[in-house]
């Protein structure tokens, strides 16, 4: 295959799942766990922080119908948990309710400046929109806050390459081959970066990398989304 004919190949994003789940709210909430592993959970409703983290338990276990309830209801006892908006926006963008996912994102964000996973999945909202400036401005947040967040600089690299900023997408997808040096999609999209400077003999090595890895690489790569996160 001729590397030159990777060019019109469309570029990688990762879906990234969550979970979901079932919970009666009242004075206090039960909840009998399907698994005789678990025993009855008694929540008290006054308790934020009891809220907040059940509905977090819940949220991780993949049932994000049913974590909503705690969650809610621990946001209104404590409307200034930006931790508990970003898992309130995790959930609802789980349930493809985008809307409200990023509402509670940029709560998170309002209340925590620096709320790093909530800054990257606004960039990624703002990326499914294909609208990279904006993305790369969360991203660069992000990685501000903390700079060993996972899958950032990755992202970053991907809208600095999508906004046809070739050279400035090559610094963020070598860094993320630091924390991903097995990802084909990383070696993928630094490959392609390289093409389009027209950097032929450095685009080999991450183009080959990424082929010996996942071999159908390019056909799996154009069916990815982003809507979810």
């Amino acid at each position: 295959m001729k590397i030159r004919y990777i060019l019109f190949l469309f570029i990688p994003f990762i879906l990234m799942g969550l979970s979901q789940s079932d919970m009666s709210l009242k004075k206090s909430i039960k909840v009998r766990k399907e698994s005789p592993s678990y025993k009855i959970a008694k929540i008290d409703a006054q308790n934020a922080q009891q809220l907040a983290s059940f509905g977090k338990k819940l949220l991780n276990e993949g049932r994000y119908e049913e974590s909503l309830e705690p969650l809610k209801n621990a946001i209104k006892l404590e409307p200034k948990d930006a931790d508990t908006h970003f898992h309130l926006g995790l959930a609802y963008g789980a349930l493809g309710k985008q809307g409200k996912k990023v509402k509670h994102y940029k709560e998170a964000t309002r209340l925590n400046p620096e709320h790093a996973q909530a800054l990257f999945k606004l960039g990624l909202a703002e990326a499914a929109l294909n609208r990279h400036q904006q993305a790369i401005g969360y991203y660069k947040n992000a990685l501000y806050s903390d700079p060993y967040l996972p899958r950032a600089n990755y992202f970053l690299g991907l809208s600095y390459y999508l906004s046809g900023r070739y050279k400035e997408a090559l610094p963020p997808l070598k860094k993320a081959l630091d924390s991903e040096p097995e990802n084909p999609q990383v070696f993928y999209s630094l490959g392609l970066a390289y093409l389009k400077l027209g950097e032929y003999k450095k685009s080999l090595h991450p183009l080959k990398n990424a082929l010996s890895r996942q071999p159908n690489l390019p056909e799996e790569m154009a069916k990815v989304d982003l809507s979810q996160n």
